[in-house]
């Protein structure tokens, strides 16, 4: 529980129970509260703090006593209002209905009957407040409230008392008063004096929306949308509709006049001629007469024109997106690169919520006092509002991969080493949903309309669900036939019931799309793909392993593909394993990350952090690579497109060839004698560990080989095997093979906590490894084959641990700062230093260290990664209009 919600508890704890937080919104927060005295359901609203600071407890309680005398039955009362302990708050009746918002969310378009209901409804209660001297001025579906079927409008007269009591001060926190897509002319350009005719085109907007299925004016920003409202004439709703009778529709087109003076005069003027054939003449015929009796001067002609222009700047120099996913809408793309930087990791790196007004993606965190960042317990989830130009970091979320939302969008879900968590989005602590050993690599998460997150970890070839209340987790009962190895990327589809998966064989070359049952455990094939996603529209898109971007029609009732698939968008980053790079919002709009052309190189670094070439051969991906035990040679893993194999770079006469040529094969690692490498594939479907010649002369022979996983090994001079695992069970762990020995790996390190990067050292008396046991990535050493406690190595995080040949230096790394630790072994082990060698960005790639332990083994990029986020907004408008030329059955 925050601070402040505590703080709010405790303020009106005689009065009212605060239960729950039921949403935010621009000017105040809604709270779900229990009246105590007259023991009944209310919302509580709370203005937001800076807004409250700026306005003054007496001057708003002074002007919100106006609204409290409104007593209609259309209108929802004002129970109460004050200040506690700093906050300013008003209650009012808590309504269990849906919002019209919500309604047109499931129903997108009313029936002409039910339009005209709802509208003269809201009209008589626009009526009577306007009769009483009270503007509304932020009339929308939102503030609509279905009672028992009858609409109720909420909010009344509370932006008249901002705005009053805030008076010219009210920009000093920013916020906006009024919603872009139904403010009036007026009010886009500032006019602080509005009266009825305000409230009567807002009431329009909602009624064209409600027969079309859209606001009369969308665009992807607010500026957009404003500019559009100030100068473009709406569509007439016959063109989308030829069902609505004329006169409705010109009334409304009188109604959304930009002039006030050509509109109605009152809400119920509206309403006769919505009911009324004849009333009104046609929008046009009275505009020509507008512009001929010349209501539309020169001087406000100038400052349409200047409050467009500056809108236009406000979108180049400033970015308040207010995104719209209305059909109609001009397709728009905009490349930012995020600040604090996103960057690559296992999964997903980005998800945009449903509503399309927020993007979280995993950042790198922003260096703490002593210059220094981290690996994977440095970075955090940071979510950027699109309407904000900064990224927000979302507290307790270190460690975290694959964000996800939640179907309302209030929570987002994410995977840490540890466990599968939600967080709100509004902001509180994150809650775990499945605790250890349940989220160990996760390959894609889902959550589902029916409360229920599925996700795929590695360790099984299904899926688990697990409810999002929490709880352990339990395998969905599939049977994978022929090659598949696996379900990847789970993308739940409308209703909970079931899952888009990618089916995964050897690699992504041979993925395809389809659809399980959770309910049966029953696989649908669709076809060749990878990251299947359903739109909203009614299409399904998926990626290609070239990072081409399709879609397709999709019969959601029968769970099939209608059509062949058309090309969308291309360079679209996919990483080996799968992930694919982008995100979709139910309302249209499409984030991805483009493929990073990037070349990189390997280069030797000494102790002063001078680097030089080892190799002019660029590729974009070096994985980390190891020294041959000679220090002619090095292994390391490359990634060629989508292949992702093991190289060996031979320094005389200085050219690489490839070992492995199928699969994902990484992390190579020499055996003592240098005639060998070991390393992990997922030729057979879960990573193993195989080994092979290093020149290719022998075959490649399977080392551990069960149902769990398993990643990085390191040699020790006994000729045993320390590696990785991860497992449903127990999560990451150390276990040790030795060769002399049956066969059969045993336990190294199998504690509560996440253990990993195991590296003996020279003389095979200790072993350095990362453990999470501190709640961060710390390097610990361990004596082997006595037992004895760990010693901790790093104190503000570390990663990669690696000896020198000597013994008595460990190297690690701290983001980008290369650390070296003086070790005594004598008698025990201790730390006697720990030093900074350098500071680069070079560092953050892995590392490893040469025979003559003053050289290091790094790579490095050969420009500066942008990183970007590519978002195209309205992008629905896009696949329909390429389905419709390219797409026939």
């Amino acid at each position: 529980m925050s601070d402040s919600i505590a703080r709010l508890k405790t303020a009106l704890a005689d009065r009212y129970e605060i239960q729950e937080e039921l949403g935010a919104g621009g000017m105040a927060t809604v709270y779900l509260a229990h009246d105590i005295k007259h023991d009944r359901k209310v919302a509580v609203k709370v203005l937001r703090p800076e807004l409250a600071a700026v306005i003054g407890a007496e001057r708003f309680l002074h002007e919100i006593k106006v609204t409290a005398n409104l007593q209609h039955p259309h209108i929802l009362p004002l129970h109460d209002s004050g200040e506690a302990d700093s906050f300013l708050y008003y209650v009012m009746p808590y309504v269990e209905g849906e919002s019209l918002r919500d309604k047109l969310n499931h129903e997108k378009q009313l029936s002409i009957e039910e339009t005209l209901e709802i509208t003269k409804a809201v009209a008589s209660a626009l009526d009577y407040a306007h009769r009483h001297e009270v503007i509304h001025r932020d009339i929308k579906p939102e503030n609509i409230l279905l009672q028992d079927g009858q609409p109720v409008v909420s909010d009344f007269g509370i932006a008249l008392a901002v705005t009053a009591a805030g008076g010219h001060r009210l920009t000093e926190t920013g916020l906006s008063l009024g919603t872009p897509h139904y403010m009036s002319p007026e009010q886009a350009m500032g006019d602080r004096e509005v009266d009825a005719r305000t409230d009567v085109y807002a009431l329009a907007c909602v009624t064209y929306e409600m027969l079309v299925g859209e606001p009369p004016h969308t665009g992807p920003t607010a500026q957009a949308v404003l500019a559009k409202v100030i100068t473009e004439k709406p569509q007439r709703i016959t063109i989308h509709r030829d069902t609505v009778p004329p006169h409705v529709d010109a009334a409304v087109q009188k109604a959304l006049a930009k002039l006030p003076a050509d509109r109605f005069s009152t809400a119920v003027e509206f309403t006769d001629a919505l009911v009324r054939p004849g009333v009104v003449f046609t929008t046009e015929h009275e505009q020509a007469q507008a512009m001929v009796r010349g209501r539309i001067s020169v001087d406000r002609r100038i400052a349409i024109a200047a409050v467009v222009l500056v809108l236009a700047l406000g979108t180049v120099f400033g970015w308040w997106v207010h995104p719209s996913s209305a059909a109609g809408g001009m397709v728009t793309r905009l490349a930012i690169t995020p600040r604090p930087t996103s960057y690559a990791d296992f999964g997903p790196t980005m998800a945009i919520a449903p509503d399309g007004q927020h993007v979280v993606y995993v950042g790198g965190r922003l260096p703490d006092e002593s210059g220094m960042t981290g690996g994977r317990d440095r970075q955090k989830l940071f979510v950027r509002p699109l309407g904000e130009l900064d990224a927000k970091e979302i507290p307790g979320t270190e460690g975290a991969y694959t964000p996800f939302f939640s179907p309302d969008g209030r929570w987002v879900g994410f995977i840490t080493d540890d466990n599968v968590m939600k967080v709100p989005l509004a902001g509180g602590r994150p809650v775990i949903v499945a605790r250890r050993g349940s989220s160990a690599n996760v390959r894609g998460a889902s959550w589902g309309s029916n409360d229920v997150i599925v996700f795929s970890p590695a360790g099984i070839s299904g899926l688990m669900r697990v409810p999002v209340s929490g709880g352990v987790p339990e395998p969905l009962p599939t049977t994978l036939e022929g090659d598949t190895v696996g379900l990847r990327w789970p993308s739940m589809l409308p209703g909970g019931t079931a899952a888009l998966v990618t089916i995964w064989s050897s690699d992504l070359h041979g993925a395809e799309i389809g659809v399980v049952s959770l309910e049966t455990g029953e696989i649908k094939r669709l076809g060749a793909g990878n990251g299947p996603r359903y739109l909203a529209s009614g299409h399904l898109a998926f990626i290609q392993s070239d990072g081409l971007l399709l879609a397709q029609e999709f019969d959601l009732d029968r769970v099939e593909t209608v059509g062949r698939p058309v090309p969308i968008e291309e360079n679209i980053n996919v990483y080996p394993g799968g992930a694919a790079q982008y995100s979709i919002s139910q309302s249209g709009t499409l984030v991805y990350r483009p493929i990073e052309n990037i070349d990189r190189s390997l280069i030797l670094v000494n102790r002063e952090g001078t680097a030089e070439l080892l190799s002019r051969e660029f590729r974009k991906f070096f994985g980390r690579g190891h020294f041959s035990p000679d220090g002619m040679r090095v292994a390391i893993g490359i990634v060629d497109g989508l292949d992702y194999n093991i190289w060996v770079y031979d320094r005389v006469p200085n050219n690489f060839s490839v070992l492995t040529n199928s699969s994902q094969n990484a992390n190579p690692s020499w055996t003592q004698d240098g005639t060998k490498l070991v390393f992990n594939s997922n030729r057979r479907g879960p990573s193993d560990l195989y080994w092979q010649p290093w020149d290719g002369s022998g075959p490649i022979e399977a080392l551990v080989a069960d149902s769990n996983e398993h990643w990085e090994a390191a040699w020790s001079v006994d000729s045993s095997l320390f590696f990785h695992e991860t497992s449903m069970a127990t999560g990451e762990d150390i276990s040790v093979l030795s060769l002399g020995g049956d066969g059969q790996p045993e336990a190294f390190l199998n504690s509560e906590h996440n253990e990993r990067m195991p590296a003996p050292s020279a003389d095979g008396r200790w072993v350095a490894f990362v453990s999470d046991e501190s709640g961060r990535n710390e390097v610990y050493v361990s004596p082997y084959p006595a037992s004895g406690a760990r010693v901790p190595v790093s104190q503000a995080g570390g990663m990669d641990p690696v000896w020198a040949p000597s013994g008595r230096e460990l190297f690690y790394r701290n983001g980008d700062s290369l650390m070296v630790a003086q070790v005594n072994t004598g008698s025990g082990f201790r730390v006697m230093s720990r030093d900074l060698l350098f500071r680069e960005d070079f560092v953050q790639a892995g590392f490893d260290v040469h025979q003559d332990g003053n050289t290091f083994l790094m790579t490095r990029s050969e420009e500066e990664p942008r990183y970007e986020m590519v978002f195209v907004f309205n992008w629905f408008e896009e696949v329909r209009r390429r389905i419709a030329e390219l797409g026939g059955r």
